[in-house]
């Protein structure tokens, strides 16, 4: 327990039952810390239900070896994670290996079994817990983040899925609906790679009609597998067009534009690109809020109203790199 405080303690408080009757060791209510230093609490509190084994049971080389650990639980506990309102997760620590493994056991439930746990006649179940699962940073980041989602989904009587994407882009966001009061434009400078797996975007900012040595770098956006069809959903609330209009007017003028590569959004808009030597695929896009992005500017804004977000500054940029092994539920 004190190893696990320890490695909580940059990232909330924690909490206690007075009697430990609710099959749920300990809480973390997290915080966030503030530009300025300070910290502020947020609405979400979890709660971890802790075992634990002992090298004597389970070896480094079993370990190593092993892609889940089975632990035994009682099914009444069970039945009463999977009634309570907000998460439990399970945290084992494994001796042999000093790590921490964690599962979000209510969601394991609700997936596994719904509501026939509530009838289930057995006493225990073996509940597999992922060795690729470690208690680490990037966990409590995932569930501050999914608490996170679930507050403003709460309080402001959003659905689940614009939550979520206010949470993740509510930079890029507030940038892109506020343009005009800001006097800044936008572009997205795609790289379509045709030799490497991975897909590249960087949007831009500028003040309008500024140099072209002006732009500066607000958001770089790496992901496997992402390419040009991919953006408007990655990215459902923005409208995508040519940011060098001249140039598709002359393409299709001189009737060359099978020579091009192009992509056809949703709504008709075919943009054409540059082949860069087989390598890559270039485009210049134009991006704006559509019906969804505008919608989520109108919560990224109340949020901001209620101080429960910061905007970034002028000039600050952040990166975005998503691959399958960053995947992970916890």
């Amino acid at each position: 327990m004190g190893k696990f405080q320890s490695l909580a303690a940059g990232y909330g408080v924690t909490v206690r039952y007075d009697r430990d009757r609710a099959a749920r060791d300990i809480g973390v209510h997290f915080f966030r810390q503030t530009t300025s230093g300070a910290e502020k609490a947020t609405g979400s509190l979890v709660w971890f239900q802790m075992k634990g084994l002992q090298t004597g049971t389970l070896s480094k080389e079993k370990f190593d070896k092993a892609t889940s650990i089975p632990i035994t639980l009682r099914v009444t506990d069970l039945q009463l994670w999977y009634r309570m309102n907000g998460p439990t997760f399970l945290a084992v620590y494994v001796e042999s290996v000093d790590t921490f493994l964690v599962l979000n056991i209510a969601t394991f439930v609700a997936e596994h079994y719904g509501s026939e746990i509530l009838t289930l006649t057995q006493k225990t179940v073996d509940i597999p817990v992922a060795t690729g699962s470690p208690l680490d940073a990037q966990a409590f980041d995932l569930i501050i983040r999914n608490g996170t989602t679930e507050e403003w989904a709460r309080i402001l009587g959003v659905q689940r899925s614009d939550a979520r994407l206010a949470q993740r882009d509510y930079r890029l966001i507030w940038r892109l609906g506020t343009t005009k009061e800001r006097g800044v434009e936008h572009r997205i400078a795609v790289k379509d790679w045709q030799s490497k797996l991975r897909g590249e975007l960087e949007f831009l900012e500028r003040p309008i009609g500024g140099s072209e040595d002006g732009w500066h770098s607000i958001r770089e956006h790496w992901e496997l597998g992402l390419h040009i069809g991919r953006i408007e959903a990655v990215y459902p609330y923005i409208r995508l067009a040519a940011f060098d209009e001249q140039r598709q007017s002359d393409i299709e003028f001189w009737s060359n534009e099978d020579e091009e590569p192009f992509v056809e959004f949703s709504d008709g808009t075919i943009v054409y690109g540059q082949d860069c030597a087989g390598e890559y695929n270039a485009y210049e896009l134009r991006p704006c809020l559509n019906a969804l992005g505008r919608r989520l500017f109108g919560i990224v804004c109340t949020l901001k109203d209620a101080l429960l977000l910061e905007l970034p500054d002028e000039i600050g940029g952040e990166m975005l790199d998503a691959a399958p092994w960053h995947q992970r539920d916890v």
